[in-house]
């Protein structure tokens, strides 16, 4: 009887853990499939998107006549990988305000899944300036645009930003993936489960004081670039997809207070059904939501 029952619960046990690494397993397929391979080294940035932009058409520097340029800095919640490209936040507010104006808008998606506010610093300085843009809206993301500094050994100037990246324990493969060096490798390589959610994340700590000091800098450098530029700069600010509040929450609220900089919340009406179940970024509900926030706010000014 107890040979039996061990049997029994042996069983069990296995059943359960072949059922928790298929389950593991189609999770690392879906966010695969979510994140196509679509980066190439940089020899400034670190790396940067093959194509520029993901948009359905390429921009010059000149701004059109009677055109409004808006310009969306951010990492993969703006580039938006998850959704088909006019259901981006960034294109749904084109068409939201080209519905309404007798002028023309177009908005630029410079979104780049992975990066933060030290690559969108000097992408800006030493490229998107160059298209004029009326109007910067850099799309913050509570959950590690703080941590994404320490991804780099920093080249900096004499005011302490950053004139050239390089990363230090990642990589850009062959075909486009952003991989994490390993020095060694471990039977947890061969597990979806171990890979997943037992292995510790850098990315799982997203508060450093060291990286805020050198975000903020970087926040504030962008600021000044855009309204050197006679271009107006909003922040705005998106939660994990848990929503629970955090201190790194109060700290950007605070921040942006104190800078004097013009601010847009995302928190108050997103819900997790607003977001991917398996990727935890923003589905079409998510990107709706964003676009209406921000055409009211535009609207208001």
């Amino acid at each position: 009887m107890k040979l039996t029952q061990i049997i029994l619960c042996l069983t069990s046990l296995l059943v359960s853990l072949v059922g928790l690494e298929l389950f593991a397993g189609y999770q690392s397929y879906q966010q695969t499939k979510l994140r196509p391979p679509v980066y190439i080294a940089d020899p400034i940035l670190g790396f940067r998107l093959k194509t520029g932009f993901r948009d359905h058409k390429t921009y010059s520097y000149q701004k059109p006549p009677n055109t409004t340029r808006i310009l969306m800095l951010g990492d993969s919640f703006t580039q938006g990988d998850e959704v088909p490209i006019d259901k981006t936040f960034s294109k749904l507010l084109e068409t939201k305000l080209n519905a309404q104006a007798n002028r023309a808008y177009e908005v630029i998606n410079a979104g780049v899944r992975g990066s933060g506010s030290l690559q969108q610093y000097l992408w800006f300085k030493n490229q998107g300036l160059k298209f004029n843009p009326d109007l910067v809206i850099l799309n913050f993301y509570l959950g590690n645009d703080i941590t994404d500094a320490l991804m780099f050994n920093i080249a900096t100037d004499s005011a302490g930003l950053a004139t050239k990246l390089t990363l230090k324990d990642t990589y850009v493969d062959n075909q486009g993936y952003l991989r994490r060096i390993r020095s060694h490798f471990s039977l947890c390589d061969l597990s979806a489960f171990c890979r997943l959610y037992l292995r510790p994340k850098s990315k799982s700590i997203n508060w450093d004081s060291t990286a805020w000091q050198i975000t903020q800098r970087h926040l504030l450098a962008i600021k000044s670039l855009a309204e050197n530029n006679r271009s107006q700069f909003i922040l705005t600010l998106i939660p994990e997809a848990s929503l629970v509040d955090s201190p790194i929450h109060q700290i950007l609220l605070d921040f942006a207070q104190t800078n004097n900089l013009k601010l847009i919340d995302f928190t108050p009406g997103l819900d997790r059904s607003m977001y991917d179940t398996f990727d935890r970024h923003w589905n079409q509900a998510g990107h709706q939501l964003a676009a209406q926030v921000l055409y009211e706010y535009l609207l208001s000014l």
